[in-house]
């Protein structure tokens, strides 16, 4: 699935996609390439992924805003 094409509608819907893509990454790679899922969210943070934003809070923590349509 493309991450660019396809729209998450709620924070719960796009935390689903991003695990489920995150579970075929595991899957598909060498046990040393495997990926937590906070790493995985690192991975993506450059750049838009269904219709959200990711970014550190001031507490360093990552959080996700949706795209302004």
């Amino acid at each position: 699935m493309d991450k660019n094409s396809k729209i998450a509608e709620t924070q719960s819907e796009w935390w689903d996609m991003v695990s489920s893509d995150l579970s075929k990454w595991n899957m598909s790679v060498d046990p040393d390439d495997r990926l937590s899922l906070m790493d995985y969210i690192g991975e993506l943070s450059d750049r838009p992924v269904y219709g959200w934003v990711i970014s550190r809070d001031r507490h360093g923590d990552w959080e996700i805003d949706r795209l302004a349509d």
